[in-house]
């Protein structure tokens, strides 16, 4: 009985964080207990993280385990300022915020800490070499079984009309997602996805799902690139394709462009680059192999809207109310209009001439703050469709960014406090700058600076393969993580957060069984903050701040003439700039760089 117990003291806090990689991905967000003022729920992984959170804090204060000195500061630093934060919300912003609920804040604040713990009891629970083995054997595990449900949920339909079908009409049956999208959803109502529905598997939504593949994937792509048994390849290769084709049944396209940006930074940093065309051509092949739903989300990002032909004669005014058109812009000189304004022939496609109306610069302007950006057709200046964002972006840009950006400007160094913006945000920056402020932000992005030194330092001096190899594709999966959470709240995102945090102790726990030499943080950090590449990024910001006003400005004066060359420009006449000036200035890289602007931005001044 001694041994066993002596066993079990020296092994609880191990078989509880690997059984946090299984448990916290595949338990579905079936809620516990409800919370007033918001759809978020005490769940049972919370009633875990406790448990594994007592277990640590036990043996800390029995000296069993240590804490990761000085990388754990970083973290305890943010949650410093995240209260600090909360404070000042609480004293000078709280009371003047509609809608704000001090209780939510603080809950929100904790949570925070509660998905960081799990840093410092993973980190903690890695005690010899070998355990490498096996949390990476548990995350293949946890990997295969999401990539199982996530086909079970797009393909249970076979299993009706195709092999059972009699069966299945007798006992119906799916492999049901528990969504938390909105307040309905959120209470925990099993759904049944169809054939055409974007997975989530076991989680709460698509984009957490493919989140979660974002910053693992990396890690199984690192382990077959190391891993030296055939057997082992072979399995890790099929469950490299299957993963990418779950990241692509969820049609994440900001996912699956962090997954291939992380992937290339790790190839890179770890010195295989022969690999880079292998692993291209097979993440870019997997849109193509069972489903392209991620390219065909891809094509909808900027689609053009209804076209509406414009009769003669129309009236000025009532272009202003068009978010369609189809005109044409006069062919005449355009140095013969008034600064400001295009002539307008309203036809159509220019088979039947009208009379000419012009269009004042309020006007054009009037049609381009309507978020629709004009493209042309060549041989005229044809403003022929009409192209908007989809939703998902038009919501950020629009709606939720602006908000972030405003509540930052109210307070920008404590923010407005947890919780005092909406649920989402779909930018975890602009969200830590608009609740926490510079303090804030500052604060949790310098965690990533402390780890990326870490790396920097002894990742190259690990020998060992696996160690290695997990290492690198924690970089990369990181690297992929933190370019998603630019469009998505990822850090919030609790089975990502948890998960992820709970593999990057591992990764420090492990790596600091080979290090040798202690690292001066201080001479690192000043270093990092007086590097080439940060003085290029504080002249970035100085620019952006010195210039931000005239972005929203729209075209005047001879902007109308470059825009009416680029309209009527062809690729073959690129060339022909630099031969022939047309009775004007000779400006041949002025006119190509307007004409692929035009291109790409039509009549958005802001592009």
């Amino acid at each position: 009985m001694k041994k066993f117990l002596t066993l079990l003291d020296n092994n609880i806090l191990r078989f509880s964080i690997a059984f946090a990689i299984l448990f916290i991905p595949l338990y579905p967000k079936v809620p516990s207990i409800g919370i007033s003022h918001v759809w978020v729920y005490i769940r049972l992984e919370d009633f875990l993280i406790l448990l594994v959170s007592l277990i640590w804090i036990i043996q800390l204060v029995r000296k069993k385990v240590t804490l990761p000195k000085p990388e754990g500061y970083a973290l305890i630093a943010y949650w410093i300022a995240g209260l600090v934060s909360l404070i000042y919300c609480f004293i000078f912003v709280g009371p003047h915020l509609q809608n704000f609920f001090p209780q939510i804040a603080a809950l929100e604040y904790l949570r925070r800490i509660e998905y960081m713990i799990l840093f410092f009891a993973a980190f903690s629970s890695v005690k010899k070499k070998s355990d490498i083995k096996f949390y990476l054997a548990t995350l293949a595990i946890t990997i295969t079984c999401i990539t199982i449900y996530g086909f079970g949920q797009r393909f249970y339909q076979v299993l009706y009309y195709v092999f059972f079908p009699a069966f299945f009409k007798q006992h119906p049956f799916c492999f049901p997602a528990f969504l938390t999208g909105n307040e309905e959803f959120a209470k925990g109502t099993p759904m049944c996805l169809d054939s055409l529905s974007r997975i989530s598997s076991t989680f709460g939504g698509q984009y957490d799902l493919a989140a979660y593949v974002v910053f693992t994937l990396p890690i199984l792509i690192a382990l077959f690139i190391a891993v030296r048994k055939w057997s082992l390849k072979v399995l890790l290769a099929l469950l490299v394709f299957f993963t990418l084709e779950v990241l692509n049944f969820t049609s994440s396209r900001t996912s699956f462009g962090a997954y291939i940006i992380g992937i290339v930074t790790m190839l890179i940093v770890w010195k295989k680059k022969w690999w880079l065309i292998p692993v291209l051509l097979v993440s870019v092949g997997s849109l193509f192999v069972i489903s392209n739903s991620t390219l065909a989300r891809y094509e909808q990002t900027v689609q053009p809207v209804t076209e509406v032909q414009i009769q003669q004669g129309v009236n000025p005014d009532l272009l202003k109310q068009i978010k369609q058109t189809q005109t044409t812009v006069s062919n005449q000189h355009p140095q013969s209009l008034q600064p400001g304004t295009l002539g307008v022939n309203p036809s159509n496609n220019g088979l039947q001439s009208g009379p000419t109306t012009v269009l004042t610069q309020a006007e054009l302007q009037s049609l381009s703050a309507q978020n629709l950006n004009i493209s042309s057709d060549s041989g005229a200046f044809l403003i022929s469709k009409a192209y908007a964002l989809d939703i998902s972006f038009t919501t950020r840009f629009q709606a939720e960014w602006p908000r972030d950006w405003a509540a930052f400007l109210s307070s920008p160094v404590f923010g407005t406090g947890y919780s005092s913006l909406t649920l989402a945000s779909d930018n975890d920056y602009l969200r830590a700058l608009g609740e926490t402020g510079l303090v804030g932000a500052v604060a949790f992005l310098m965690i990533f600076v402390v780890f990326g030194i870490y790396m920097r330092k002894v990742g190259a001096t690990i020998k060992d393969p696996l160690t290695n190899a997990f290492l690198f594709g924690l970089v990369g999966g990181t690297i992929g993580l933190l370019i998603n959470a630019s469009l998505i709240d990822i850090f919030e995102s609790s089975k990502v957060a948890e998960s992820y945090w709970i593999l990057l102790g591992i990764g420090l726990g492990t790596a600091k069984l080979y290090q040798n030499e202690r690292i001066n943080y201080k001479e690192e950090i000043l270093a990092f903050f007086t590097s080439r590449a940060m003085i290029i990024f504080y002249l970035f910001v100085i620019i952006c701040m010195t210039f931000g006003n005239s972005i929203g400005n729209y075209f005047v004066a001879d902007d109308f003439t470059w825009l009416h060359w680029a309209a009527i420009a062809k690729p073959a006449d690129l060339l022909k700039y630099f031969v022939a000036s047309n009775d004007f200035f000779y400006r041949p890289l002025d006119k190509i760089i307007v004409y692929f602007l035009y291109m790409l931005f039509s009549l958005n001044p802001q592009g």
